[in-house]
């Protein structure tokens, strides 16, 4: 699942298409969501996002209709 979130957070930035980002700025601190691609600390990776959430989330069903987007193009 993991694998499947960073995939989907780098070919939006490959893209250049708006997406939202699951983001931590330190380990210690709790993750956010963000329209901007930064590191997620805990994860110890570049970018990130929910993409294979088992509990549907607004963050997953925009990311879903981004990427259905950039395949259809």
């Amino acid at each position: 699942m993991i694998l499947a979130n960073i995939c989907a957070a780098m070919l939006v930035v490959k893209k250049q298409y708006n997406g939202i980002f699951r983001c931590q700025r330190n380990v210690d601190e709790k993750a956010y969501y963000s329209a901007y691609c930064t590191p997620h600390r805990s994860l110890a990776l570049p970018q990130y996002t929910h993409f294979t959430s088992p509990i549907r989330r607004i963050c997953d069903m925009v990311l879903h209709r981004v990427l259905k987007q950039v395949h259809i193009r």
